[in-house]
């Protein structure tokens, strides 16, 4: 019996923990954050956590200027497919400002080399999969900035 008690203290100590790890901010971790706005050096990193920190929470602060000025974004749905510019995405995320979604967000990296960054972003909603693919690349100041995002959607399996 004090065997089942302890085995289940230990389970219930590791299931909070893994909660608790999992509930953690995705740029929690992000120095770069705590930089005074002038000295930030956009890292890949600092730029896809922006993007995601902008779409599902609303939060553009600092996000807009990580976008290049040919920035695009095609979202496909049901078959058809439409494309924003920067100007267009801009005003549709300020429709969502501070807005937080109902979603679990992961990334993962695609393909990585000096020059252009491949991401890979799934929002996951109660009934539906948001996967958007983030393309970013080096200005001439070395600031990652997002060139492209391509949004689809498929059901939740």
């Amino acid at each position: 019996m004090k065997t089942l008690q302890i085995s289940l203290l230990t389970l219930f100590v590791l299931m909070y923990a893994l909660v608790n790890v999992q509930a953690a901010p995705i740029n929690a971790a992000s120095p770069a954050k705590d930089l005074k706005e002038n000295t930030i050096k956009a890292s890949r990193s600092y730029t896809i956590n922006k993007f995601i920190e902008g779409v599902t929470s609303g939060n553009t602060k600092d996000f807009i200027k990580l976008l290049d000025d040919n920035f695009q974004q095609t979202v496909a749905y049901n078959g058809k497919s439409v494309t924003y510019n920067k100007s267009q995405f801009v005003k549709i995320l300020g429709m969502s400002k501070d807005i937080v979604m109902n979603c679990t967000t992961t990334y993962t990296v695609v393909e990585e080399c000096d020059d252009l960054s491949i991401v890979k972003v799934e929002m996951k909603f109660p009934t539906f999969v948001k996967t958007s693919y983030v393309t970013m690349k080096p200005d001439r100041a070395d600031e990652w900035k997002i060139t492209n995002v391509s949004t689809v959607y498929g059901a939740e399996a």
